[in-house]
């Protein structure tokens, strides 16, 4: 089946097409109407991916060069190169996967004389854009377009590789230059923004109106940014959260947590972090950048001179007159710390506490420490020195770290590993945890059948070499089973092979479809998996390989009635807990994002 997929997918010949357009590399068909059941089951036979439609009805799935008009699959759709107007589809819709283009250049400069061939088709004679989507996407698993997108998205996971000039509604939404309207759990986009509203939010340019969920993070300016973690690499009018941080001037913040990376006009909080001066900070943590005149909390820092610092913990990143606290930090010289732990860069005239570490200053260092903040400026490379540890419930690094723990986690590079429910960063080889964007990592989609589950969905990401599996699976038994799992595992070679192999194990949570979030005694399935795969198009692979399973319950089930279908060999262990283990094998299709 792989072999049939491979010969009918990839691209044909110019030579092949009839009533054809212009293109970066080839002659397009045209036909009014495309009917398939599976490719290459199709009225385009061997033309799919040179074939430009206006009705695409895909029984299964689909795969078509271009889409003007309409199109319905059950399980996938799938264009080569641009599509406009309408995508239906039960699993995933996906545009641009034969895409040779990249930012927003224009392709394709051939001039045919047929106009009306080119206006059939949507073009126009000289310029040309490839993997742009217009319209409406609807998929329950997800929509991904490879270049821009413009219109609307809705599905379970939406990604724009290029520009986002649409209104995208999922559980993860992803812009590559821009994103106007993001509304989900996850939204992130690498450029600029309008809005975005969620649970996570991340810009990395400047957001234009407002960003409002559980964290947002925006890489320039932001007017407001309101919810439990708020953090802009520019300035910001108003802050208003839990945590709140700025790397410009800040209006007013108030939260649990401020950081200013300017001066800042107002800081009110348990815990106050501001780069420029300070003369009055009251909280539970306070931090200058500048020179404070007074600061009293549980931890106070400061990166200028101090007067007085009293508090659990006391950082000074020049002198210090004195520190009073269980912790305290100073990167000059210090007249007097008092604590359990002292840490000093510069001379100490007296340390006193359980641990006491005295050094000197790195010249090459750029970057400002405070607490499990690491914010500055960065060169064309990473500083000199990087920090070690971060641990705490949101860990920010702007340069290079070593290690990051905690639920969500953000860095440049990452010298060592990042452990939390999410992970971002720009350089990673080892991130832990159910959802990573590791950008020099992976991001890959998978749909696949097996014999338990009968069909499953995954998402991969991580780093380069180890990844983490988020799975979902529906087995149609008797009664029918919903499976959700969580797994880690290793790809192999590592980057864009076409050719991969991935080890890995995965644990699923097993229950009866009506019964799906229920955690009551133990009824648990563990995969040990062996899977090749081969890239047939850009950014889309045909995958295979095999299974060891091992079966745990506690329900009175021993395990006959979960792999499909029921004659595969199995080795049984009955009793309070029965146990059964059995081969097991899966194809499917995965689609990479990044």
């Amino acid at each position: 089946m792989a072999a049939v997929l491979v010969a009918v997918i990839i691209p044909v010949s110019s030579e092949a097409a009839t009533g054809r357009c212009a293109s970066s590399s080839s002659m397009v068909a045209h036909h009014p109407v495309s009917l398939s059941l599976f490719p290459p089951i199709s009225t385009n036979g061997s033309l799919s991916g040179n074939v430009a439609t206006n009705i695409s009805l895909n029984i299964l799935g689909g795969y078509v060069g271009e889409l003007r008009g309409f199109e319905l699959g059950t399980l996938f759709n799938v264009e080569a190169y641009d599509a406009r107007w309408i995508q239906l589809a039960g699993g995933v819709n996906v545009v641009g996967v034969g895409s040779s283009c990249a930012g927003n250049e224009h392709c394709g400069d051939a001039t045919l004389a047929a106009q009306d061939v080119n206006e059939l088709c949507g073009r126009e004679p000289a310029a040309r854009l490839w993997g742009d989507f217009t319209g409406f996407q609807l998929a329950l698993l997800g929509n991904f377009v490879m270049r821009d997108a413009r219109g609307v998205q809705i599905g379970g996971a939406n990604v724009a590789g290029g520009e986002a000039r649409c209104v995208q509604l999922g559980a993860v939404n992803y812009g590559g230059s821009w994103a106007a309207f993001q509304l989900g759990g996850l939204n992130l986009s690498w450029g600029d923004a309008g809005m975005q509203l969620g649970l996570f939010d991340l810009a990395r340019g400047n957001v234009s109106v407002a960003q409002i969920s559980g964290v947002n993070i925006a890489g320039e300016n932001v007017p407001i940014q309101l919810g439990g973690f708020n953090a802009t690499g520019g300035s910001a009018a108003l802050q208003l959260g839990a945590v709140n941080a700025a790397r410009q001037n800040t209006g007013l913040t108030l939260g649990g947590v401020n950081f200013g990376g300017g001066d800042n006009g107002v800081a009110l909080g348990a815990a106050n972090l501001i780069a420029g001066a300070s003369i009055l900070q009251l909280g539970g943590v306070n931090v200058a950048g500048e020179d404070a005149t007074v600061q009293f909390g549980g931890v106070n820092a400061t990166g200028g001179n101090s007067a007085a610092q009293i508090g659990g913990f006391n950082l000074a990143r020049h002198n210090a007159n004195f520190t009073l606290g269980a912790v305290n930090i100073g990167g000059g010289e210090n007249d007097i710390a008092l604590g359990g732990v002292n840490f000093l860069r510069g001379s100490s005239k007296l340390q006193l506490g359980a641990v006491n570490v005295l050094g000197n200053q790195a010249e090459a260092a750029t970057v400002s420490e405070f607490g499990c903040m690491t914010h500055g400026t960065q060169s064309a490379e990473w500083p000199y020195r990087t920090s070690g540890l971060q641990a705490g419930l949101f860990n920010l690094a702007g340069g290079s770290i070593g290690v990051q723990v905690g639920a969500a986690n953000v860095a440049g590079e990452v010298r060592g590993f990042q452990f939390g429910a999410f992970n971002f960063a720009q350089e990673n080889e080892v991130a832990i945890g159910p959802l990573n964007v590791i950008l020099n990592g992976q991001m890959r989609a998978h749909l696949f059948a097996s014999e338990a589950p009968l069909a499953g969905f995954e998402l991969k990401t991580g780093g380069r070499s180890l990844y983490n599996v988020l799975a979902f699976g529906y087995h149609l038994t008797d009664p029918s089973r919903v499976m959700i799992g969580y797994g880690i595992g290793g790809h192999f070679p590592r980057g864009c092979s076409k050719f991969f192999v991935d080890a890995d194990l995965v644990g699923y949570r097993v229950n009866p479809a009506d019964e799906m979030m229920s955690f009551d005694g133990l009824s648990y399935l563990a995969k040990a998996r062996l899977t090749a795969g081969w890239e047939i198009l850009p950014r889309m692979a045909v995958t295979g390989g095999l299974a060891a399973n091992v079966w745990l319950s506690d329900q009175g089930e021993d395990g006959s009635a979960i792999p499909f279908p029921s004659v595969i060999p199995m080795y049984k262990m009955t009793g309070s807990t029965n146990i059964a283990i059995w081969p097991g094998a899966a194809l499917g299709l995965e689609f990479r994002v990044i």
